[in-house]
């Protein structure tokens, strides 16, 4: 055990967190104050992703993710949870969120190509035992989707068979958004794209925009979109396949050329975190 100043920089765009039994109406909050708290180290650099309860669920640079249980002045040692390999129960490359029902969502999507392949649903979250049984998850095959352009870090639950994500299908680079269907596999691009004015190929524009960016929803309709490498944020809603910008954070579209041949030959890149309220 040692005191560490933790800083949870990209945890901070969870808005709060909370943790406790919704099933009897208690609810314990966990103040994240930038306070040294007691860490059982693992000797990883970990990446949080999402919080389930007081779980905390991370990566690491062996593309495996981790969970360990978070406490108001202790970070326990992270577990291993989903082993990066091609065998039974193990993943490619992945994409973890939390479900409308509290459960927990993996994506899988491969190293080389460009179709999902499976979305598996860990539906009992309560504890890191149940989290961890593979006799309870439920693995949907995506093989049968189309190929996709994607390249996000993280996706929104919608339903409890669709997700938002940034991404569409690879023959129809004209969209950001999609929903992708996982129980009846379908992906359904939305109507919206930046007219930004520059002239470089749709292979170029899409991944200037998709590319590491970020989404976010309140479970009331809204939805944030956050571009990694600009100024660029919003706040928008889904209406009849189509997105609706509601209101603009920032408006500063990215500056990048292209040689015409779906590669970036120039990208100025500036950063930018903000801390959605939806």
């Amino acid at each position: 055990m040692k005191n560490i100043l933790f800083l949870f920089a990209s945890l901070c765009l969870s808005l709060s967190v909370h943790a406790g039994d919704s099933d009897k109406g208690k609810v314990s909050e966990i103040a994240i104050l930038g306070k040294p708290i007691k860490v059982t180290t693992s000797n990883k650099e970990m990446s949080p992703q999402i919080f389930i309860h007081d779980f905390l669920i991370s990566s690491n640079s062996d593309r495996c993710r981790y969970i360990s249980k978070l406490k108001p002045s202790s970070w326990d040692k992270p577990e291993l949870l989903l082993q990066n390999g091609g065998d039974c129960n193990e993943f490619d490359n992945v994409c973890v969120g939390k479900g409308i029902d509290n459960s927990l969502l993996v994506l899988e999507n491969p190293t080389m190509g460009n179709k999902f392949l499976s979305m598996t649903v860990i539906p009992d979250t309560k504890s890191i035992a149940s989290i961890k049984d593979v006799t309870q998850w439920k693995k949907y095959s995506l093989t049968e989707t189309v190929p996709i352009s994607y390249g996000s870090r993280n996706f929104v639950t919608l339903s409890d068979s669709t997700i938002l994500i940034i991404g569409t299908p690879y023959s129809d680079l004209n969209h950001l958004f999609s929903v992708l269907n996982f129980k009846k596999p379908s992906i359904s691009p939305l109507t919206y794209f930046p007219q930004d004015g520059v002239k470089a190929s749709k292979l170029s524009k899409f991944d200037v925009y998709a590319l590491d960016s970020r989404i976010y929803g309140n479970n009331k309709g809204r939805y944030f979109y956050q571009c990694e490498y600009s100024k660029f944020a919003f706040i928008f809603t889904i209406e009849n396949n189509e997105v609706k910008i509601i209101k603009k954070m920032y408006s500063e579209y990215p500056d990048y050329r292209d040689d015409q041949s779906g590669k970036i030959s120039k990208l100025k890149v500036e950063i930018l975190r903000l801390l959605p309220v939806l």
